[in-house]
């Protein structure tokens, strides 16, 4: 879990993260790989973590609609 979230003041620049720079914080303990977070347009976004009970609907929805959606 991040130590600390803060939200950017809106208006001022910010530097946009390379996947290869992600990395390279997890790989210098910067960033735990057990964060869970997305790359958007550069910019670390921190996401919350993946329940089972998503995990499961998740699961029965795709199986539905692949059954949908027959193979040509």
């Amino acid at each position: 879990m991040p130590s600390a979230l803060t939200k950017a003041a809106e208006g001022y620049p910010r530097r946009a993260f390379t996947v290869d720079e992600i990395i390279a914080m997890q790989d210098a303990g910067i960033i735990s790989e057990e964060e869970n977070f997305e790359l958007i347009e550069g910019e670390i976004v921190p996401m919350g973590p993946k329940y089972s009970a998503h995990e499961r609907i998740k699961s029965k929805m795709v199986m539905a609609l692949s059954r949908a959606c027959p193979l040509r």
